[in-house]
C-alpha cells in the first residue's frame, strides 16, 4: 500500500508545481493534508490570493491539465481508480461539454509524470448516470455521449436500469435483514408497492 502510495507522490511531484499544487488544494481542501511537505514549500500566491495563472485567464485550461495529471498519477499505482458524475440530466452544457472533453482527450493530453498511457488505461473506470426520462435524445448530453464512442478513444457501455420485479426486491430485503425470503415476502411486497413498483432509485 505505502508502495502504491509513494508512486503517486513521485508522479504528482514530478509534473505539478508549487502553483500547481495550490490550485489543486483550491479544488480539493483536503488534499493538502495527503502531502503536507510540499503543501509548506507551496507559497506562490500574492496578497490578493490571487495566482499567476489567475490574472492571464489560463486558470480553467491549467486546472483541466492538472486534473489530467491528478487521475493519470492516482492509476500509476496499480490499483483501480472510480470517478463518478451522478445525476448528468440536471448538469449545465458547458459542464457536459468539458466531462467530454476530459474523456476524449485523457491519453492525449501532455504531462511529465511518465506514466505509461497503457497503465492510465487500465486504472481509470468513468461512470455517469442520467434519469433517461429527463434526457432528449437530442440533447447535449446523449450528443457528448455519442461523439465519445465516435472518437474511439474510450469503451462506452450503456446499461438502462428499469423497474425491479418483486422477487429482486424480495432478495435485496432478505440480504439487507439477512432473513431467509419466506420471512421477508410481505416486507418486500411493502417496499416494492411504496416505490413505484420497484424504482430501483427509491428501493
Amino acid at each position: 500500500m505505502m508502495k502504491s502510495f509513494h508512486e503517486v507522490c513521485r508522479c504528482i511531484f514530478a509534473a505539478v508545481d508549487s502553483e500547481g499544487f495550490d490550485q489543486l488544494c483550491d479544488l480539493m481542501p483536503n488534499f493538502a493534508r495527503l502531502f503536507p511537505l510540499l503543501s509548506s514549500r507551496s507559497n506562490n500566491r500574492d496578497q490578493s490570493g490571487i495566482s499567476s495563472m489567475d490574472k492571464v485567464g489560463s486558470a480553467n485550461k491549467r486546472r483541466a491539465y492538472l486534473f489530467h495529471v491528478l487521475l493519470k498519477s492516482l492509476c500509476s499505482a496499480g490499483r483501480p481508480v472510480l470517478l463518478s458524475f451522478d445525476d448528468l440530466q440536471w448538469s449545465e452544457s458547458f459542464a457536459i461539454e468539458r466531462m467530454a472533453d476530459f474523456i476524449v482527450n485523457y491519453m492525449n493530453i501532455h504531462d511529465t509524470s511518465k506514466v505509461s498511457g497503457e497503465t492510465c488505461r487500465r486504472g481509470l473506470l468513468i461512470v455517469g448516470t442520467f434519469r433517461c426520462e429527463e434526457v432528449k435524445e437530442s440533447g447535449d448530453l446523449i450528443e457528448r455521449i455519442n461523439h465519445i464512442k465516435q472518437s474511439g478513444r474510450a469503451n462506452v457501455t450503456m446499461l438502462t436500469l428499469g423497474a425491479l420485479p418483486k422477487v429482486d426486491v424480495t432478495k435485496l430485503v432478505s440480504a439487507k435483514l439477512c432473513l431467509p425470503w419466506r420471512h421477508t415476502q410481505e416486507l418486500a411486497g411493502l417496499v416494492h408497492g411504496k416505490t413505484g413498483r420497484g424504482n430501483p432509485f427509491f428501493v
